[in-house]
């Protein structure tokens, strides 16, 4: 079952919608259809020197990371045909683009003519790294470590209090100790770095300008 279905007309002219439309939520499968009508003149050019059998359709879809994905020959149903947007085609969110590929074969089952579609283009709301899938706006996890790699480089000396946690927090992000695990908050106050987790957790790092402080 799918939520949403985004229809496309294709003609001679180009796709009908051309503006990027809102696909979905990385990482979201089968939720979203892509839909695609193709005009009675553009069918009927194609069909002008070939019968139907020599004709094939199918679906290329490149994921927000350049991926491409083949799908196998799709069956034209009443000048419509579609595809879901599975998983392996929004797990990196971003842009989605998906292109109607049409081929038409020679008596031998070579090919002639291959035409791309002007692509569907879809934008997936980008799922933060490392928080809970809630909704919640929290920062991603795996900005810790730079954050305090930062605050100890704006310090007025070294503090290796801080860029030994850094490396730890390094260590256990490669673990994957903190998979759903969100940061709500890395704030500085007097003078020392408080960290606050998505699960309550309090952390306070030190004195940014180089004391020791509790943990």
């Amino acid at each position: 079952m799918t939520i949403k279905t985004i229809e496309y007309e294709i003609d001679l002219a180009g796709i009908t919608p051309a503006e990027e439309q809102f696909g979905g939520t990385q990482g979201d499968h089968n939720v979203t259809e892509i839909k695609f009508s193709l005009a009675q003149e553009l069918l009927n050019t194609l069909t002008l020197n070939a019968t139907d059998q020599k004709i094939m359709y199918r679906f290329d879809v490149y994921d927000g990371e350049g991926g491409i994905w083949q799908s196998e020959p799709i069956q034209l149903t009443e000048n419509q045909m579609s595809v879901k947007l599975e998983e392996r085609h929004t797990r990196f969110g971003g842009k989605v683009a998906v292109y109607l590929v049409i081929t038409e074969l020679s008596e031998d089952n070579e090919t002639q003519i291959e035409l791309y579609s002007f692509p569907a283009v879809l934008r997936l709301k980008n799922r933060p790294d490392g928080v809970y899938q809630d909704g919640e706006n929290y920062e991603s996890v795996t900005s810790l470590a730079q954050k305090a790699k930062n605050s100890a480089a704006a310090a007025e000396k070294s503090n290796n209090e801080l860029q030994l946690f850094a490396a730890v927090i390094e260590e256990k992000l490669k673990n994957g100790e903190f998979d759903g695990l969100g940061v709500e908050s890395v704030k500085i106050v007097n003078n020392e770095l408080i960290i606050t987790y998505t699960n309550s957790t309090v952390q306070n790092l030190g004195n940014v300008k180089g004391d020791k402080g509790d943990m």
